[in-house]
């Protein structure tokens, strides 16, 4: 099942919030967050198959970086996979 993409906007609240989420050398890393959508990375023939009923799984979130303090490995990225027949649920880090 494909989910239409929606976009992820943080809105931190605190001056502690905004310095969490902040790169001072790159403005687009810590924006890459969406719900739904396609892997921009991952071809979707190859999303992973759910270990309960083997069917291919549908992309239902990226989560970037946060911020230079939280950063994954390099400014990597968290996708997320659901399988809507049993919800069993695969997450990896990717680079993009």
């Amino acid at each position: 099942m494909k989910i239409p993409k929606v976009k992820l906007v943080p809105m931190p609240e605190t001056e502690e919030e905004k310095q969490a989420i902040s790169y001072t050398w790159n403005k687009e890393i810590g924006t890459r967050h969406f719900l739904g959508g396609e892997s921009e990375d991952i071809n979707n023939t190859d999303y992973p198959r759910c270990e309960s009923c083997k069917n291919q799984m549908s992309f239902y979130a990226q989560i970037d970086s946060i911020g230079e303090k939280y950063d994954l490995a390099d400014c990597m990225v968290i996708h997320t996979f659901i399988c809507f027949d049993c919800f069993t649920v695969h997450s990896r880090l990717a680079q993009i």
